[in-house]
């Protein structure tokens, strides 16, 4: 297994300035961007195990630095072909423990916040805004939304009284 760790970046013996450093997600034919400090580690790909009655876009769990993550297929979430099974799995930070099965993944870029723009209106929570690097517009991944997006109207289950 390779772990590309994501806590100790430094630029010239400086820390990187969280916030400013946008990492590009590639599935199949799409590309998003994710901010360098949501990300916790990229893995090569390990069979995840499935969950019984889960979504269609969560393919399961997997142990990433001996927490347990869900792994999500974004481009399922996104409206592209849900795979079984993709090179990487990038592991997120956050309460959710969620991880997004990728075909790639790009070291992060160097971008400012007048490169971000809000889209107006978007098909998904998920889009919110897109980063401009040259003549390229990037998506930018709302990993905030995506609890919400994989649950779509689903109701957890509550322990009764």
């Amino acid at each position: 297994i390779v772990t590309i760790e994501m806590d100790n970046v430094f630029e010239n013996d400086q820390p990187v300035v969280p916030g400013n450093n946008l990492g590009l997600l590639h599935i199949d034919s799409l590309t998003l961007g994710v901010f360098e400090e949501q990300v916790l580690a990229v893995n090569e790909w390990s069979e995840p195990t499935p969950l019984p009655f889960s979504p269609d876009a969560v393919l399961g769990i997997v142990c990433v630095e001996g927490r347990m993550f869900t792994v999500l297929d974004i481009g399922g979430l996104l409206g592209t072909a849900i795979s079984a099974r993709r090179p990487f799995i990038v592991a997120l930070r956050g309460e959710e423990q969620f991880a997004l099965a990728v075909d790639s993944w790009e070291t992060p870029l160097k971008v400012s916040s007048s490169d971000t723009e809000t889209i107006e209106e978007s098909s998904s929570r998920l889009i919110c805004r897109i980063v401009k690097l040259g003549d390229q517009q990037i998506p930018l991944l709302e990993t905030s939304e995506l609890f919400s997006e994989v649950i779509q109207g689903r109701e957890r289950r509550r322990r009764r009284f």
